[in-house]
């Protein structure tokens, strides 16, 4: 596992990188009015963070074009976005005019390229989440539900991790999260997708067959409908409105 570029992004949008180990660079953030600084180049991760308000959007070498979907980003209107957010008018003008400078420019454009060959594929369908290459992907046609991604694993503390990290990649904090581990029962969550009130995005762990761990993402229409029985209850996901 290596540090491919070492950076974060401050609260006014400034991408903060770190090109050598042996100098800090600096940015005095102009929301907090707080001093950001990173060091370490590609050896190692060095952060002065006075707060919480930054965000680590260092590439490494484990990463995948999905993973970087979440961490990189351009300006786009006199706003810095994640590419994300970006959709398929916004990622062909941006392609158009980018240049590749240094290898920060060279990674956008790969990650926007993969973007742009999904947008032709699947067209406005195309799954909005971010996802660990450990996750398999099923396109459903079984309404309400149109993806399908979910991973095995032996123990529940590994689902566990595996399922927060999509979480946090998708920009969902969990550091407040409290998980009672001792319990078999499944662990659930629902919430609608940042891209508007009618796509909601289902979550949940739960004991399978094989004596493992599933960790479950489900991207649905934003209704009211039926899950799954646990312990002789019918498990119902209400429409959030």
């Amino acid at each position: 596992m290596a540090i491919i570029l070492n950076q974060i992004l401050t609260p006014d949008g400034t991408i903060l990188r770190s090109t050598s180990g042996d100098v800090y660079d600096f940015h005095h953030d102009s929301v907090t009015k707080k001093l950001y600084a990173v060091s370490g180049g590609i050896s190692e991760v060095v952060r002065v963070i006075p707060d919480r308000n930054s965000r680590d959007i260092s590439v490494w070498s484990y990463d995948t074009n999905d993973s970087l979907k979440g961490r990189l980003h351009v300006k786009f209107k006199n706003e810095i976005v994640p590419i994300r957010k970006l959709n398929k008018k916004q990622v062909t003008m941006y392609l158009k005019n980018l240049k590749t400078e240094n290898l920060y420019d060279a990674i956008l454009r790969n990650v926007l390229t993969s973007m742009m060959m999904l947008f032709i594929v699947f067209g406005s369908f195309a799954q909005k989440l971010i996802l660990s290459d450990r996750y398999n992907s099923i396109s459903m046609n079984e309404f309400p539900v149109h993806y399908m991604h979910s991973a095995g694993f032996t123990t529940k503390d590994d689902a566990i991790l595996n399922h927060k990290y999509v979480l946090a990649i998708n920009g969902i904090d969990t550091s407040l999260t409290t998980v009672e581990y001792e319990l078999d029962a499944p662990i659930f969550s629902s919430f609608l997708h940042e891209s508007g009130k009618k796509l909601l995005i289902v979550t949940y762990i739960r004991k399978n067959m094989f004596g493992g761990y599933t960790s479950c993402f489900m991207e649905c229409d934003n209704v009211t409908f039926d899950l799954f029985e646990s312990d002789g209850y019918m498990l119902t996901q209400k429409k959030i409105k």
